[in-house]
């Protein structure tokens, strides 16, 4: 009995001390997707040669449509892994993919009516290449100054098998 009683102590300890180590992170450090972020919205602007003032009515814009992507992408996430389907879900998940993208559309859309609103059509049209362009850096870089590992590098290599 004795020992349970330290044993669940110890553990709320480690509850509470975790949760304050987690509150002194969220206040104040920055989180790593922040950096990429701010990075992101630094190489676009200048790629794009947005002003001041488009930057000003475009940005705001730009992750209240990415805020929303967010929630039909999440709200078609699957319960269950593909590999743990059975046909019969799977076949939803196929049909609940092409309801997704028919809603994501039509959010893309809306959405260029207010983005036209804030910058010229070819400002939008270059910001997909630019976007793309992004990632491409953005990858170059992670893989050097990623320590190279030996081993098997096949896709899928390190996946759980039942």
């Amino acid at each position: 009995m004795m020992v349970r009683k330290i044993f669940l102590g110890t553990l709320l300890c480690f509850l509470f001390a975790g949760n304050g180590f987690g509150q002194v992170l969220d206040d104040d450090m920055e989180r790593p997707g922040d950096k990429v972020q701010a990075a992101r919205v630094a190489y676009i602007t200048r790629w794009l040669n947005l002003t001041p003032q488009e930057s000003e009515r475009f940005w705001p814009l730009h992750n209240e449509y990415e805020g929303e992507m967010e929630k039909i992408r999440r709200k078609y996430q699957p319960a269950k892994r593909p590999e743990d389907m059975t046909d019969a879900e799977s076949e939803r998940l196929i049909i609940s993919r092409f309801d997704m993208e028919q809603e994501l559309i039509g959010l893309k859309r809306d959405y260029y009516q207010k983005f036209k609103a804030a910058i010229p059509p070819r400002k939008i049209v270059q910001f997909t290449l630019a976007e793309k362009e992004f990632r491409k850096e953005l990858l170059r870089k992670m893989r050097e100054n990623a320590p190279q590992k030996q081993g098997n590098l096949r896709p899928g290599a390190n996946r759980r098998r039942n």
